[in-house]
């Protein structure tokens, strides 16, 4: 057990003499742990997001119909307020919103999936189904 911490000893000195006595640091960089998708459940009326604030890139939504009608999802980018986007005859006029993803018609019990980009900003996540952004069927996700 002595020799083997003489030899021990022997080489720290020695490597500190050939390295001529400066020291050297090591930076070890990881890469961030990847997070599952953005959860999002549909259900009669509301919306519920697992993450209000996510980072800007690529997005992963896990959508699913916790509902007991049909739904479908629409996010838009947008400064207004989550309530104030244009609608005529029951639904938002998408022609009138910048349209980031949207889904089909979701039976209930069904789920989908989509990936998009994006920027900083406000997202706005909601049900166009026609009356159901107006029950309040919306919400909203922030990117920085």
């Amino acid at each position: 057990m002595r020799a083997l911490m003489l030899t021990l000893v022997t080489l720290s000195l020695l490597q500190a003499a050939c390295s001529g006595g400066a020291s050297t640091a090591t930076t070890v960089v990881s890469s961030p742990t990847p997070t599952g998708p953005m959860t999002v459940s549909l259900r009669e009326w509301a919306i519920d997001v697992s993450t209000p604030v996510t980072k800007a890139g690529i997005v992963k939504l896990a959508i699913r119909n916790d509902g007991s009608v049909p739904h479908d999802l629409v996010v838009v980018k947008s400064d207004l307020a989550p309530n104030r986007l244009p609608t005529a005859s029951g639904r938002v006029e998408l022609s009138q919103v910048t349209t980031v993803t949207q889904t089909a018609l979701l039976p209930p019990g069904d789920r989908a999936e989509a990936s998009f980009t994006v920027e900083r900003g406000r997202y706005i996540v909601l049900c166009n189904v026609i009356g159901h952004y107006n029950s309040g069927q919306f919400t909203s996700f922030t990117v920085e």
